[in-house]
């Protein structure tokens, strides 16, 4: 049951990414490429939700299960569940800054050292 849910829910967040990407004006923005990006990476999940749910229950169905299929099926689960990890380092820069920070590949030159700031913003209301 909670597959069933899993694969409507990705549908419709498919459905409601495509008419938002139809619809949004094109900018070039740095907060228009973040959204970019987290767009792909809805879509991205959504798609392997969808793939994974549909072969898994199709190789249930069929009685000798074609080991193909059922590769298939496997691929689609290790992209739903450990591709938004990999995916994350490639989406965003300072989690990826932060990440060879401790890998501490910033020290052996791999990467170049940059500072990475993230800016708080504490906003207080005044009551009369």
């Amino acid at each position: 049951m909670s597959s069933v849910s899993n694969v409507s829910l990705s549908i419709a967040a498919l459905i409601i990414v495509t008419i938002a990407v139809i619809k949004a004006p094109k900018q070039t923005t740095m907060l228009a490429k973040i959204e970019r990006k987290s767009i792909l990476y809805t879509v991205t999940t959504a798609i392997c939700i969808i793939g994974y749910t549909v072969t898994f229950y199709i190789v249930r169905m069929i009685l000798p299960t074609p080991i193909v299929l059922y590769n298939i099926s496997m691929m689609f689960y290790l992209c739903h569940q450990y591709g938004p990890m990999l995916l994350l380092l490639f989406l965003n820069s300072i989690y990826r800054h932060e990440f060879f920070k401790f890998l501490k590949l910033d020290r052996l030159g791999i990467i170049r050292n940059q500072k990475s700031s993230v800016t708080v913003v504490t906003t207080t209301m005044k009551y009369p």
